[in-house]
């Protein structure tokens, strides 16, 4: 009886071993963290690129905490780190060698893992060139085959006008109409010969609000065509512009796609020289948590901030621009505020121009490459009478004719790209751990299966045996003492244990056998 109890014990041990085992197999199955860089593939040399390196949890993709992250960086002066929300920032000024970024950070208690990544300064391109840049235009719906994330499509105007023969383009500045926060949009009236009309009044009404009187925008085309709206928050689909010529009066239907973003972005100038202070003017509908922003140069990422989130209307400093040449580059700063993986997004584009170019000329070049370059309403609206027109227009004309064109660009998404994603380091490293994890619960397995054969053979079978004879034998004897019964009945909870023991292990290693398989 003892030594069933003891075999038993042992057997219960066993698979306790077992069942710790397969534990550490399923652990090691999917390490927790991995180790990411992200910045400019090919930064443009000369000017600043952002760097972001954190630890993050494979799961949920946020940030992990890791004090002993270290960088080290060649080629290139030890850019000044800034650790946010468990991220380390830098902006790297790169020059005309490559720049190796070496981290050193121990990974979720599986060892110290070090990093090398190179990055190499690209030839100079200019997105202005970039035919893709200008495939779509404001009478157009947003689709595009490439991999940059589509936000939601600007507000349309449908049909031509028959009354007055006019193209009407209208799009908002931030992309999209935001049904919490102010917007400002465009307006571009022309002839059928590209010609701006000048002098036309315009009024946009929501439908059948009791309060359309009160939320009616209202303005003028300038002498390049151009007006700008202002449109308070309010959730409509669609809207009427309204205008009129000496043929009578038009009323178009406006296609919006009203928001729940909160959010409105603006440059406050569309023309920003290098080096130089400028704003932006974010309007948001919330006060809490915080958004970021990036600016991206002809398809080189200069920057990326974290800046607390306000309610209202307010203008952001930004940081210079540091981009060499003497080039006009058409940049795009790019705000998401919120959490999750579809946070509220917003672009806006800007030209970036260096002080012996003069701002006619920077804006004749903006429209010069939209009509060689667009299609659509955007060219048929850009002719030779607007370039004329842009040498006697006044500034204020001119900066709203680039505020209308840099808004008729698409709105793409293009996140920061991943420089370096060790997962598969990591995933490399836990494969080989597993298959000697699974090597050991093979033994462990044999071994199981090897004491309970000897357990049912030379233990359990035979002691169930000689237990039915001495029941039999104490139940038929009139005489048998107490003490014999006592015996019997301690000898069948042994043969219970016993039995309770050997469907334990039998039902561990079918589980087991399951698991591996």
């Amino acid at each position: 009886m003892r030594r069933v109890f003891m075999i038993a014990a042992a057997v219960f041990a066993l698979q306790a071993a077992v069942t710790l085992g397969v534990f550490m197999h399923t652990a090691s199955r999917r390490v927790n963290a991995a180790v990411q860089i992200k910045g400019d593939p090919q930064p443009l040399p000369g000017a600043t690129s952002p760097l972001r390196v954190q630890l993050y949890n494979l799961h949920s993709g946020r940030a992990m905490p890791a004090r002993d992250m270290a960088l080290r960086f060649e080629g290139v002066d030890a850019p000044e780190l800034r650790a946010r929300e468990n991220v380390r920032h830098a902006q790297l000024q790169v020059g005309d060698e490559p720049v190796v970024i070496e981290v050193d950070v121990e990974v979720d208690g599986f060892g110290r893992r070090q990093i090398r990544h190179e990055q190499t300064p690209a030839d100079d391109r200019r997105w202005l060139e970039d035919r893709e840049t200008w495939r779509r235009d404001a009478s157009e719906r947003e689709t595009s085959a490439s991999q940059d994330r589509q936000v939601q499509p600007r507000a349309l105007v449908r049909g031509d006008d028959e009354v007055c023969g006019y193209l009407v383009s209208f799009v908002p500045a931030s992309g999209v109409i935001s049904a919490l926060v102010d917007n400002r949009v465009y307006v571009r009236v022309t002839d059928e010969d590209g010609a701006p009309v000048s002098g036309v009044a315009l009024s946009l009404m929501p439908p059948r609000d009791p309060g359309a009187s009160a939320r009616v925008a209202q303005g003028r085309t300038d002498s390049l065509g151009t007006a700008e709206l202002l449109v308070q928050p309010v959730l409509a689909s669609n809207w009427t512009l309204n205008y009129s010529c000496d043929a009578g009066a038009v009323a178009r239907t406006i296609d919006l796609v009203p928001a729940w973003d909160g959010l409105a972005l603006a440059v406050d100038e569309p023309l920003v020289r290098p080096r130089a202070p400028w704003q932006a003017t974010i309007s948001q509908q919330r006060d809490w948590g915080e958004w970021q922003s990036s600016v991206i140069c002809d398809g080189h990422w200069l920057f990326e901030e974290t800046h607390q989130a306000a309610r209202g209307r307010r203008r952001v400093s930004m940081p210079e621009l540091q981009v060499p040449g003497s080039a006009l580059r058409l940049c795009a700063l790019q705000v998401w505020i919120g959490a999750g993986h579809d946070p509220a997004r917003s672009t806006h584009y800007f030209m970036l121009a260096p002080e012996p170019l003069s701002e006619v000329a920077a804006v004749a070049e903006l429209v010069d490459r939209s009509i060689r370059y667009g299609r659509g309403r955007l060219r048929d609206q850009l002719g030779d009478a607007t370039i004329s027109a842009l040498a006697s227009a006044d500034e204020g004309d001119r900066r709203r004719l680039a505020r209308w064109l840099l808004s008729s660009l698409p709105q793409v998404w293009k996140p920061l790209p991943t420089l370096v994603d060790d997962r598969a380091a990591l995933e490399g490293i836990m494969e080989g751990r597993r298959a000697r994890t699974t090597s050991v619960l093979w033994k462990l397995l044999a071994l199981d299966a090897l004491i309970l054969i000897l357990f049912l053979a030379f233990v359990l079978v035979p002691s169930t045996i000689r237990q039915r004879r001495a029941l039999i034998e104490s139940m038929g004897d009139d005489d048998g003492d107490i003490d014999a019964v006592v015996s019997v009945r301690r000898s069948m909870f042994a043969l219970i244990v016993g039995f309770a023991t050997l469907l334990f292990a039998i039902a561990g290693m079918a589980i087991l056998l399951t698991y591996l398989q």
